[in-house]
């Protein structure tokens, strides 16, 4: 766990619950059914939003697009303890409140807060996996013009380096998404890749011109690829 990212989370909600405590302990005059009805409610919403920041914290879910997806679950965590707040501060105020109205108005709040939340968290799981896939499926391109750029940068051969510059451009707006379609012509382009990169250095003319001559025609094939396998 990232401890400087989790503790003004804990911090404020130590402060929340100390509060409260003080407060209702001060004020109330009967320790009544409601009291506790109200009391035990508003606390256990309080531990909802706690194990949630801490699983979230744990998980790291705060950093990338975790943060994004775990952010309507701990919404929905604030907005319950902050109605169960509301409704448990009535119930312990009110004294003619009925003891089981309280109880099964709560348990009703409590159960549809745990649905909004496995429903949620479910979500965040389908979605997760989707952006991993995602992820991983850009990672060719994404690397690819990286490699290109690193060998740029390193390169003597002016020839050579006007097609390398040609290959960047060409990649940049190619399908950024692989499939197994282009899988095949990918580890091809890598491969061809790497005979390039050993003639960066070398200032007269090498094979590496003509290699970057297939490797913009693959490059070309692989889109031709990533058409069709989206049209199926």
């Amino acid at each position: 766990m990232n401890k400087k990212s989790i503790a003004p989370i804990v911090g404020i909600l130590g402060v929340f619950i100390v509060t409260f405590n003080l407060v209702a302990i001060i004020s109330v005059n009967e320790f009544s059914a409601n009291f506790w009805s109200g009391y035990s409610f508003i606390t256990l919403s309080w531990l909802c939003l706690v194990f949630v920041s801490l699983i979230i914290g744990i998980r790291k879910d705060y950093t990338d697009y975790g943060f994004f997806l775990s952010t309507p679950i701990i919404v929905i965590s604030l907005v319950y303890l902050l109605f169960e707040l509301i409704a448990g501060i009535m119930i312990m105020v009110i004294k003619d409140f009925s003891f089981r109205a309280s109880i099964v108005i709560q348990v009703i709040i409590f159960a549809l807060y745990l649905i909004v939340i496995i429903g949620l968290t479910l979500y965040k799981g389908m979605a997760s996996q989707k952006l991993k896939e995602r992820t991983s499926e850009a990672s060719f391109i994404k690397s690819f013009i990286i490699q290109i750029e690193n060998a740029k940068s390193r390169c003597k051969n002016t020839l050579l380096k006007q097609k390398l510059i040609e290959i960047g451009d060409l990649a940049k707006y190619s399908d950024p998404v692989s499939s197994t379609a282009t899988a095949d012509t990918e580890v091809r382009i890598e491969e061809l890749f790497s005979q390039v990169s050993v003639d960066l250095y070398k200032e007269e003319k090498t094979v590496a011109v003509s290699i970057c001559d297939e490797i913009i025609m693959l490059l070309n094939h692989r889109n031709v690829l990533c058409v069709a396998n989206k049209k199926h």
